[in-house]
């Protein structure tokens, strides 16, 4: 299922997804908030295949992408 607006896209996450995710999770502000140390690009790609695996089943895992902008929000 995906949703989108002029401005938003909001869709399921993919593996395709690991950069951004890791963009946001090795990000100080993000750290500040969770503990422990930014993920390797490993890690991220199997949070991901965690998360994804549980697709289907509530609650459903969505990743926001601003389309007036090149960045992407986990």
């Amino acid at each position: 299922m995906q949703r989108s607006t002029e401005r938003l896209i909001l869709r399921p996450l993919v593996l395709e997804d690991w950069l951004d995710v890791h963009t946001y999770q090795d990000d100080e502000r993000y750290l500040r908030f969770n503990a422990g140390e930014g993920r390797t690009p490993e890690q991220v790609q199997d949070f991901i295949r965690a998360l994804t695996s549980s697709c289907g089943h509530p609650p459903y895992r969505f990743f926001l992408r601003l389309c007036c902008a090149v960045s992407s929000v986990g």
